[in-house]
This record gives structure tokens, sequence and C-alpha cells, in this order.
């Protein structure tokens, strides 16, 4: 009741109770009757764990909550976001001319992530089919998924488990390597989801900020997100293709500019880069960066 009466406080036209515990359908009544107005909405525990339990809710729970989604849900979730997206696409279908400006409409309405499905090739010498414009403002555990998803859909491009972090060890080095003898060991599967949330948490923070700084602050801002990105590996493969495509269009947000498609000409020397990246030395790989944007 205290709650209840911000309603006439603020002119509210409707009311929302939140409460985190069980309330029976004969208390769901009587507080009802206790607030004269409607519409009036009370989410009780089993009604908010039925919606974070659901395809429509996984993306808050494993955001907030940190529950992740098991296969299933993985599978349920991603036929949601697919059937949601057609039945979308076929409500503008005749006010648009073609799929990006469908797809353009309905994320704008949707504050869902804005993807560009123009099929044209990236920097990076191939057309990813479907994300190579989102908010990294935005940038969240599902979006990464997502992506790494799309990726798996490129053309001629097949990757185990896609749009799914990765549950094992893994190492890096030539043929023949051992964990103890790898050129790059990431952290253990167990690390990884807490790893990529908070690199990402920490990015979305500080987003705001990045654009006051000094452009060499935000061109140093982008290497070490780039570095911190593939050191945490967060899938079994194509961490370098989501990795770029997350570069490109922080370089367009924050520096106005575009990545050049000579950007790892030489991949020896980019993973020598990343590698003093990981003894602490960003320089090179700021270097590399600073070359590779594009002018005018």
């Amino acid at each position: 009741m205290h709650d209840y009466e911000g309603v006439a406080k603020n002119g509210a036209g409707g009311f929302a109770f939140f409460v985190n515990q069980p309330v029976t359908p004969a208390e769901r009544a009587d507080l009802a009757r206790c607030a004269d107005i409607e519409p009036l909405e009370v989410y009780h525990l089993e009604r908010i764990a039925s919606l974070l339990d659901s395809p429509r809710g996984y993306g808050l729970r494993l955001e907030y909550l940190r529950v992740a989604m098991n296969e299933e849900e993985q599978l349920a979730f991603w036929s949601s976001f697919n059937s949601s997206m057609n039945d979308r696409l076929a409500t503008f279908e005749s006010g648009v001319s073609d799929l990006n400006d469908k797809l353009e409409l309905v994320l704008k309405r949707t504050l869902a992530m804005h993807l560009d499905l123009i099929s044209t090739p990236s920097s990076t010498g191939r057309a990813l089919g479907s994300a190579s414009s989102f908010p990294t403002e935005q940038l969240s555990l599902p979006l990464i998924m997502w992506l790494h998803k799309l990726v798996a859909r490129s053309d001629n491009y097949k990757i185990p488990r896609a749009g799914e972090l990765r549950g094992v060890q893994i190492w890096l080095g030539p043929p023949g390597s051992t964990p103890i003898t790898a050129t790059f060991l990431p952290p253990p599967p167990e690390e990884v989801q807490d790893l990529i949330e908070e690199l990402l948490f920490s990015w979305r923070k500080g987003y705001a900020r990045l654009g006051t700084l000094r452009f060499e602050e935000r061109l140093e801002s982008i290497a070490s997100f780039h570095h911190r990105f593939l050191a945490i590996h967060p899938f079994l493969d194509a961490n370098g293709r989501v990795a770029r495509y997350i570069l490109e269009q922080q370089v367009l947000e924050l520096l106005g500019r575009r990545i050049a498609e000579d950007f790892i000409s030489d991949p020896s020397d980019y993973y020598e880069f990343l590698a003093a990246a990981d003894n602490g030395d960003l320089r090179p790989l700021i270097n590399l960066l600073r070359s590779s944007l594009e002018t005018g």
C-alpha cells in the first residue's frame, strides 16, 4: 500500500507491483481490491520465475543472475527469436523496400540488437550475412553468442557448438603441442562465462566516458578490449572473427573511421603483437590498429 501511494503522487495511469515472495491467488485478489486502478499487474515469485525461465527471459536471467542457458533452452531461445523476427518482418513487409530496411525498422522499435543484414563483404574479406552493425554500448553475453551463431551460418563456414561458450580446455600452438608446450593457454572453461561477462560489463559501464576521452585513449581502450576478448577465447572456434566484427563496430562508433582490409596482412606480426599484449605491452597492437585506420 505504501508503493500504491505513488500512483496518486505521480499521476500514474497504471500500477505494476513486484514482490520476490510467493503470493496465493486469494492474496492477489485481496491486493487487487486494495488498489483502485486499471491496469494493475502483480508480479510475484512464481510469475517472475516463469518469465525468466521462458525464452524471452533467458537474456535477462543470464545477464543479471548469471544463470546460463542449457542446450534445450538455447534452442528454444533462438527458435523463439527467429519466429518473432519473422512475424515482425511480415508486419512491416508492405512498408519497406528491402531486407535491410525491414530489419532496421523492426530492431529500432523493439530496442533489440541493431544488425545489418546487407550481404556485402566486410573488411575481413567475407560476408557475415547478418552482423556488420550493432550498438557496442549494449554488448552483452546473449549478443556475443548471437554474433557467433551468425558467423557459423556464413557461407561454407561450419563451426561446432555455434552460439555456445566453450565447455572444454583448449590450447593454441603448433601441431603436436600440449597444454604444457602450448603457445597460449586460455583460461579454463569454468571461468569463461564470468570473465567474458566482466569484460562486457566493464565496456558498457565505461562506454559513455570513452566518448569524452582523447583519440589515443579511445584507441587504447578498443585495443585492450580486443586483446582481452581473444585472451578469454570464449568459443571453441571463430573467436578471431567475432572479435574482428566487434572491433570494426567499436572503431566506427568511437573513432568515426573504418579498418582497412589489410588489417591482418601479416598474421605472424598480428599474433606477435597479441603475445606482447599477453605480457603487458599493448603498444604494438595499438600501433597496428592506428596504422590500419582508413583515412577520409
